[in-house]
């Protein structure tokens, strides 16, 4: 698989407008018969954000924007509040290319409302899939699982047995050759006591802070693609506090201020001191762990890591996101996923353009190194750059007459 088959896919969905609709573009309507359209952005950059673009005409989901909840191969199960409603919402399959074209299917709800973490999804071939959330009951140890099955389309439920998993783990499928990965983060830290005379302050809790003393990456794989412990085999153990970082990132790392502890006369934090968490392993078998990594405690900052745990090297490191939903500074932001693969190359974004390598809005030129200060607030720096585009489009109309697309150009 090419690297730039990997891309990381933004969870929050932003809203579209006709300058988005692209080869991507797929109709449907929701339950209650809004009419909804989804496109894909998909990054020439590993490290930049795939976004997805999502229009109701006249809505405008500021509070609570469309996520993606599972991505899996060439489906992405979307998740898209009613309209008028803050409890109800539309879940839809979402194929943004493939011998078909694009396409988003409205699925039946669910019996249950559930969380997002508690939702798997399983591609079943070339046409089908399984939609799988595994909720709590009222028995100890035993969970509810419930299935879509999309060559029924109907929900069904189990009961199962089951420990509680941790979100300090993640887990991988790679399939050539058929592997699991799987990945534990190990933090030695201690929670920073403030003292505050105001015991009623019910603050309290968001200014939780830690001091994070080390961490550990350790990974797995098991090439027999069973169930038994007794064919899981580490693969690596590395600590942070022995990862190399070269002075280009060093640099970038302070300059965005994750190194920063705060003040010009504050030390350096170390990389082994940052708050890092939902550890992810890339989709290729090429030993790279990716991690959320913030200022501090419920941040909304985010920014992304990636990993060598074979090297125990850093490869680069991007300031992904601002998050959005709900406040609360502590949710997933991304999924790796392989999903460019079924991407047009014409139809990629953020080329490096002949003349603007040093432009401080684009990833450096190797394949992940660079941290960029990414905004995607209202307009996005998609909808920036097609601005700046056009503005030097009209300029050379002027001088030579009018411009003229090369092979492969995109209006974007």
């Amino acid at each position: 698989m090419s690297p730039f088959e990997c891309v990381l896919l933004h969870a929050d969905a932003f809203r579209g407008n006709f300058l988005d609709l692209n080869a991507t573009t797929a109709h449907a309507h929701t339950h209650r018969d809004f009419h909804i359209e989804v496109s894909l952005s998909c990054p020439e950059r590993p490290l930049l954000p795939t976004i997805l673009f999502a229009n109701i005409p006249g809505i405008d989901f500021i509070n609570n924007p469309p996520r993606i909840v599972r991505a899996v191969e060439d489906l992405i199960l979307l998740c898209v509040p009613e309209v008028g409603f803050d409890d109800k919402y539309n879940y839809f399959i979402y194929r943004p290319g493939g011998e078909k074209g694009p396409s988003l299917k409205l699925i039946p709800r669910p019996p249950q409302a559930f969380y997002d973490a508690d939702v798997g999804l399983l591609r079943r071939g070339e046409e089908h899939y399984t939609v799988a959330a595994l909720l709590t009951s009222s028995k100890h140890g035993v969970y509810d699982l419930h299935r879509f099955n999309s060559v029924t389309e109907e929900w069904t439920m189990d009961e199962v047995p089951l420990v509680e998993p941790q979100s300090i783990r993640g887990i991988a499928f790679i399939d050539n050759p058929p592997c699991l990965k799987f990945v534990h983060l190990g933090v030695n830290a201690v929670p920073i006591i403030h003292q505050n005379d105001d015991s009623d302050d019910d603050d309290d809790y968001e200014d939780e802070e830690w001091e994070i003393r080390d961490w550990t990456i350790t990974t797995w794989s098991n090439t027999k693609m069973t169930t038994s412990w007794e064919d899981w085999n580490m693969d690596c153990e590395v600590k942070a506090s022995r990862t190399s970082v070269s002075s280009n990132l060093n640099s970038k790392l302070l300059k965005c201020g994750l190194l920063s502890t705060g003040g010009a006369d504050q030390p350096e934090r170390a990389f082994q001191n940052l708050l890092v968490t939902f550890p992810a392993p890339g989709i290729t078998d090429d030993g790279v762990v990716y991690l959320q990594a913030r200022l501090k405690f419920r941040a909304p900052k985010v920014f992304v890591l990636a990993l060598d745990t074979r090297a125990n090297k850093l490869l680069g490191a991007v300031e992904f996101s601002t998050e959005r939903v709900r406040g609360s500074g502590t949710g997933v932001v991304y999924f790796p996923s392989n999903i460019g693969k079924y991407i047009d190359p014409k139809a990629r974004i953020f080329p490096v353009p002949k003349g603007d390598e040093d432009d401080y809005d684009w990833e450096e030129s190797s394949q992940y190194e660079g941290t960029e200060s990414l905004k995607l607030s209202s307009p996005s720096l998609v909808l920036q750059r097609l601005a700046n585009r056009l503005a030097r489009s009209v300029l050379s109309c002027g001088k030579k007459g009018g411009p003229s697309l090369r092979e492969g150009d995109q209006p974007e």
